[in-house]
């Protein structure tokens, strides 16, 4: 009888689903316990077909969100964003960047369903308190440089030359710019909104960091000074630009890799200035 039963369970087979590897959107559930209530059902029928991953692609999600909104309630696209966006600035901003995009689509939806891809009155509240909050700390927090004069100067001869570190120690303080739209986002135009005085030390910039290649709102470009003139300005980035080409890597990947090396530089040509 033991001899029996051993030779049936050498004979048990244990068949387990496969999982085809396809693409396609995975929404993530929000609880350990969803998600092991889903291996479980897996686990207990071959007919399910269900791959779950430890981590949502947003990118995909949003593309494919994108092209299928019809199939979707603006309640559930909230809250998918609110799943992967746990920080309520991070959020109002994705949301609002989507929303962009929906309404220019080949297809886009009514406004109606637009208005409703939006965080609620409570937490819009909360982003808006926390933005006051860090711009009145900001105000409190500013640096009184003396020696401006003698910064501008020695910026003004650096930007001269054609030394690539000399050409960037001169750039950031004379234009304001994030290193990131020196580098590689910044791009500037001689055509402005309105007339302005002394033209030639003014530009219109139309490609931000923090917009990425999207416009901004109100106008097609934004009206800004520079403390030397644009042809100038114009002449230092295009040898910054030759000398590190950063055009194709990442905003993050090109912090990573440079931001140490150009901080060094832009210290030992102004150590006059303080921070």
């Amino acid at each position: 009888m033991q001899k029996k039963k051993k030779r049936e369970r050498r004979t048990l087979v244990v068949k387990t689903p496969q999982t085809t590897s396809s693409h396609g959107v995975l929404i993530i559930p929000s609880s350990s316990q969803q998600v092991e209530r889903m291996t479980r059902e897996q686990t207990s029928s071959t007919a399910v077909n269900v791959k779950v991953i430890p981590n949502l692609d947003i990118k995909g999600t949003k593309l494919h969100t994108l092209h299928n909104w019809r199939r979707c309630k603006p309640s559930q696209i909230v809250e998918m964003f609110r799943k992967h966006y746990t920080k309520l600035t991070s959020l109002s901003v994705m949301l609002s960047r989507f929303k962009k995009e929906l309404a220019g689509a080949e297809d886009p939806p009514p406004d109606s369903f637009l208005s409703k891809l939006a965080l609620s009155k409570k937490e819009h509240n909360e982003t808006r308190s926390h933005s006051q909050s860090v711009r009145r700390k900001g105000a409190l927090n500013t640096t009184v440089t003396s020696n401006a004069d003698d910064v501008v100067l020695q910026a003004l001869q650096c930007l001269t030359s054609s030394d690539p570190n000399l050409c960037w120690s001169g750039l950031l303080p004379c234009t304001g710019l994030r290193p990131i739209e020196i580098f590689k986002m910044g791009k500037f135009s001689t055509k402005l909104n309105n007339q302005q005085e002394h033209g030639a030390w003014w530009a219109c910039q139309t490609r931000f960091a923090k917009r990425g290649t999207m416009k901004s709102k109100f106008n097609e470009c934004r009206d800004g000074p520079f403390l030397a003139p644009h042809w100038l300005i114009e002449r230092a980035i295009a040898i910054v630009r030759k000398r590190w080409p950063v055009k194709h890597p990442s905003n993050v990947e090109i912090n990573r890799k440079h931001s140490t090396h150009w901080q060094n530089i832009h210290q030992k040509a102004h150590p006059m200035l303080q921070g």
